[in-house]
């Protein structure tokens, strides 16, 4: 049957399949009211009461006696029904997942925009020095004291380090905005300090490296909104926490893709949207840098899959619509290779197989399949997506378009 379902999907989709299987309950008949019967049927059953119930109204002017009428029902009338409802259902079924994507697409939008440095206006360094100046050598401090203390405009030197701090002091203590550097010159800092620490809002170079940061700092490591530029022309935008990519934010790499949305620690996590250079991305669920769970693969033009992912890879159930053919695959897949149970499926044929490294091994009819699927205890969301025609189909994958 392929590979299991990715477990942050899994849970979701068995809770969902006890609501799902009433949809198989669409083409029983002669249901009584007191039988335990689907949604649809009861749709059905109260549009039929409905006509029951006008054609006595009109029967009961001619005093005849109540009986039990054969009610047609245009056959169209009750598709469009069952229709409805079972799209309806499918919409209902991933419902916590575009939630979830529509609120951290919200975020990105609010997030990716850098804030505007109001604030940040880094004083004149080139001020001079007042009274009470001490050479390098003896004390590392060239600057103004008041009562043996640092106070005012300075110099302070770091022999370890060697760096140096040009910036403003109070009892001692560095304030407002300031220079910080090496004397090799392979960082600087310029922005915001507090106490002993960089301030809220900085910008850092690393010279060595080729790396510049400017935004928001705590405790001397990247924490809030900030924007970082790579010597390779790479960048980040977004949140961090305690010096790490934590939260939501925007990468690009120089090779032209580009990631919005969740990351946890450095890596891509949680809901986001890969976008390649010639134009297809993938959306869905991500885990340690790599897609795992429900997504979205689309080459504009070209080919849609729809399902489920497992280290970057079609592993588990899922849909491909290859468009210019105006053919799907609905199936099973295993190491981006059909590898199952399946069924290709145009505007006006379809055909049930068994797949294995991408080629049918083995034909089957329509009860012998849907006999397999339940013996492999196959979701009941899958055999629905099994039973639906191209343009149910199409319909189906066209609710995820924004996804």
């Amino acid at each position: 049957m392929g590979e299991d379902l990715c477990k942050p999907c899994d849970n979701y989709l068995k809770v969902e399949d006890k609501n799902l299987s009433q949809s198989q309950q669409f083409h029983k008949k002669n249901q009584n009211d007191n039988d335990d019967i689907s949604q649809s049927s009861k749709v059905l059953l109260a549009l039929i009461k409905k006509k029951q119930s006008n054609l006595l109204k009109n029967n009961n002017n001619n005093n005849e006696n109540k009986k039990s009428y054969k009610v047609i029902v245009d056959k169209k009338e009750i598709d469009k029904i069952i229709y409805k409802y079972h799209i309806n259902l499918l919409i209902a079924s991933f419902k916590k997942f575009k939630k979830m994507k529509e609120e951290a697409r919200k975020i990105i939008n609010v997030r990716n925009d850098l804030r505007e440095r109001k604030d940040f206006i880094l004083q004149d360094i080139g001020e001079e020095l007042d009274v009470d100046l001490f050479p390098e050598e003896t004390y590392n401090y060239i600057g103004n004291l008041f009562f043996n203390k640092k106070d005012g405009f300075g110099i302070q030197y770091f022999i370890n380090s060697k760096s140096k701090y040009v910036g403003k002091f109070l009892n001692d203590r560095r304030i407002q905005y300031c220079i910080y550097e090496d004397s090799n010159k392979l960082y600087t800092y310029k922005g915001e300090t507090n106490g002993n620490y960089t301030g809220h809002y900085g910008l850092f170079i690393n010279h060595e490296k080729g790396i510049n940061y400017e935004g928001e700092w705590e405790h001397n490591r990247k924490d809030g909104i900030g924007f970082e530029q790579y010597q390779d022309g790479s960048w980040y935008k977004g949140e961090f926490k305690k010096g790490l990519k934590h939260g939501i934010g925007t990468y690009f790499w120089r090779d032209g893709t580009l990631y919005q949305g969740q990351l946890i620690n450095n890596a891509l996590e949680g809901y986001g949207i890969y976008s390649f250079k010639d134009g297809s991305f993938c959306s869905g669920f991500w885990f340690s840098n790599q897609m795992n769970g429900f997504g979205k693969f689309t080459y504009p033009g070209v080919k849609i899959y729809l399902g489920f992912f497992r280290k970057d890879q079609k592993n588990g159930f899922g849909i491909i619509f290859w468009i210019n053919k105006k053919r799907a695959y609905i199936g099973f897949w295993k190491n981006n290779q059909q590898n199952g149970l399946g069924k290709i499926i145009s505007e006006d044929n379809f055909r049930y197989g068994f797949w294995e490294e991408g080629n049918k091994i083995i034909k089957y009819e329509d009860k012998e399949f849907f006999t397999l699927l339940e013996e492999q205890k196959t979701p009941q969301l899958f055999i629905n997506i099994f039973t639906m025609d191209y343009n149910e189909l199409n319909a189906y994958v066209d609710i995820f378009k924004d996804l």
